[in-house]
């Protein structure tokens, strides 16, 4: 009887302390079936570093689009990659796009490539093909300090700051922002990408990178399919490997984090 008490008692325990964690919707946007087995690792190891925030997946490619009801409670939302291009238009995106255009300043939205583009597009941006062909490697990054609200600065320091203005990330796309709505700010931009991360309403953080990733799933699951799509050629392989190295995805990682946590200001 001790024992099952005990039992008892650690078990709701553990539900308070899951009930105290921030809940974060998690937008999956690619069901391919080789990101199956990782992509909650993935989201893990990008969004909940520090092992204090509930992850609540959705399945938009399958129609799992959240309802502003469902979606009560929440503190943040980030919408995933994909394979796919915003300009397919397919039912789900678009569902997906009302629902992020719909939603008020109480919940903190992100979005990483795919979902970057498509947030941007939610608020009338343009996308369209890169200019330097298919990216795949890494950028470095530079911010634009005097673009950045005040409020969004106290998010970024110490990382970015008048100090440190650039930032090393990995990169697979082949679209991109070219042309960003009304009342979208760019903060950072790229060599190969003038619109790297984008901020609408202060609430809302996209980039174009991928943060997410590692070199060897970069290699691994990425690389064999748009190599066998003639987007890359194997001589480059060791050029674009060499590039990754020294990335800076923990730094961003933690940027994230402070984000989704943050107060926002009107």
């Amino acid at each position: 009887k001790e024992h099952r008490g005990s039992f008892k008692l650690s078990y709701y325990n553990e539900y308070k302390s899951y009930l105290r964690k921030m809940k974060v919707a998690v937008i999956l946007c690619d069901g391919n079936e080789k990101w199956i087995d990782v992509i909650d690792n993935i989201c893990q190891s990008t969004l909940n570093i520090n092992g204090d925030i509930n992850l609540i997946y959705f399945k938009s490619y399958d129609g799992e689009i959240p309802t502003l009801d469902c979606l009560k409670g929440f503190k943040g939302l980030v919408v995933m990659g994909s394979k796919h291009s915003v300009n397919e238009e397919l039912p789900w995106m678009l569902a997906l796009e009302k629902l992020i255009s719909s939603l008020d300043q109480s919940i903190n939205v992100m979005g990483l490539c795919f979902g970057h583009q498509l947030i941007c597009k939610a608020f009338g941006s343009k996308i369209g093909k890169t200019e330097h062909g298919f990216i795949f490697g890494s950028a470095n990054i530079k911010f634009d300090m005097d673009a950045i609200p005040k409020s969004i600065k106290e998010v970024l320091k110490p990382h970015i700051s008048d100090d440190k203005l650039t930032l090393k990330l990995l990169e697979s796309h082949g679209d991109q922002v070219v042309e960003p709505g009304p009342g979208i700010v760019t903060i950072a931009s790229s060599q190969s990408c003038k619109h790297e991360f984008m901020l609408i309403k202060n609430h809302i953080l996209t980039m174009q990178g991928h943060p997410d990733l590692t070199k060897d799933l970069m290699m691994t699951k990425i690389w064999p399919a748009i190599l066998n799509r003639g987007l890359v050629k194997e001589d480059d392989r060791q050029k674009m490997e060499s590039e990754m190295d020294g990335v800076e995805s923990g730094v961003c990682r933690v940027i994230m984090k402070q984000f989704l946590e943050h107060c926002t200001e009107n």
